[in-house]
């Protein structure tokens, strides 16, 4: 397979974003039935919609729901509208009382592609975002969907390839692992492509400077923009009583997601900003709720090692080629993906080839 498609797919959906434009109907679909998300309770009135499928590729991101004695806030909404109707519909069955709010954590397309079936859902719910959504920073939007919507398929079909070939697309035999995250990928691939191609967000009603401050019967919610890092308008929800953090993909699992967009030494700090906060509980963008505050040190460690080697090498002239050969990661990256070829290539994908890009066009300014 053409590891520059893959690169460039994977690319454009973590770069998606949707600019603030006026709403229109989520779409409905004869894309087959998805499977419901799994909930897993955080503490009293907290709870994760994790999507089941296993990860890769094209990915999907967790939903949270905060249930208070009188309202539910909900923070990101899902890839497709079938996801968030699919999340909405596990939210029904722990509580029946309305939405309040939607908070987006940031505006990749996969956070919040659901934000119309809770706008139809409840109209009187409030969208929350990052200042830089409202000020339209940074959003290809358009232009970026429709790459990505050219990409899609023939990537699809080397997927489709490799599992009629029972060949990697990275080289060698095809895992059992490899090939249940090519089924889910082609899913996902499917479903975007029939479910937003012509899908506009909803315009955010309130927007995040610095801090926001809500309650929700007893709980505080502190609606908190730390600085930038996954993207220019990440914004991460902080229960200062319960001790958690809803963070976005400023920490992602199974690997970092670091787009060749970001600014290592800016991603740094806000991850240590998140760091002292002090949670005791960490809720990613993707992937296992974590209740310790180390993969956000395993991450601040990556970036610093991706940067600081950049540094090395630039100062004693290597060219960015030269630099891409030179640096080296593979401790830490088998701390992630241990003993699996297919994370590996994820880990190289989302986090060791944008995290050099982006840390070289850094040293170089």
């Amino acid at each position: 397979m053409s590891r520059r498609l893959v690169l460039a797919a994977a690319a454009a959906l973590v770069a998606l974003a949707a600019a603030p434009v006026a709403q229109t109907p989520a779409p409905q679909t004869s894309t087959p039935a998805i499977a419901p998300p799994r909930i897993e309770k955080v503490v009293d009135g907290v709870f994760v919609a994790i999507r089941p499928e296993p990860p890769g590729v094209f990915v999907d991101a967790n939903s949270v729901f905060l249930v208070g004695p009188d309202d539910v806030i909900v923070i990101d909404t899902n890839a497709t509208p079938s996801s968030a109707r699919a999340s909405l519909a596990a939210l029904k069955k722990i509580s029946t009382r309305p939405v309040r709010a939607v908070i987006n954590t940031h505006w990749h397309q996969d956070h919040i592609n659901g934000n119309q079936v809770y706008r139809e859902a409840f109209p009187k719910a409030e969208f929350i975002a990052h200042v830089n959504v409202g000020q339209n920073v940074s959003m290809p939007g358009v232009s970026n969907r429709a790459g990505l919507m050219t990409a899609m398929p023939p990537l699809v079909e080397e997927m489709r390839m490799s599992l009629d070939q029972r060949k990697s697309m990275g080289g060698g035999a095809l895992t059992d692992e490899e090939r249940a995250s090519h089924d889910a990928d082609i899913d996902r691939a499917q479903r975007f492509i029939a479910e937003t191609g012509t899908l506009q967000a909803v315009t955010p009603g309130r927007l995040v400077t610095d801090r926001l401050t809500l309650t929700q019967g007893t709980r505080t919610i502190e609606v908190l923009a730390l600085g930038r890092g996954h993207s220019p308008a990440d914004l991460v929800v902080h229960l200062p009583r319960e001790h958690v953090v809803i963070a976005g993909d400023l920490l992602t699992a199974p690997v970092p997601i670091i787009p060749a967009s970001s600014v290592p030494t800016e991603f740094v700090k806000t991850l240590q900003s998140l760091l002292a906060l002090a949670p005791a509980v960490i809720v990613p963008g993707h992937g296992e709720v974590v209740r310790q505050d180390q993969p956000v040190r395993d991450e601040i460690q990556l970036i610093e090692s991706i940067l600081q080697q950049v540094r090395t090498a630039v100062a004693g002239g290597a060219t960015q080629a030269q630099v891409r050969v030179m640096v080296n990661v593979e401790e830490l990256r088998r701390s992630y993906v241990g003993t699996s070829a297919f994370r590996g290539y994820l880990f190289d994908l989302f986090a060791k080839q944008p995290g050099l890009t982006a840390a070289y066009r850094e040293v170089m300014k």
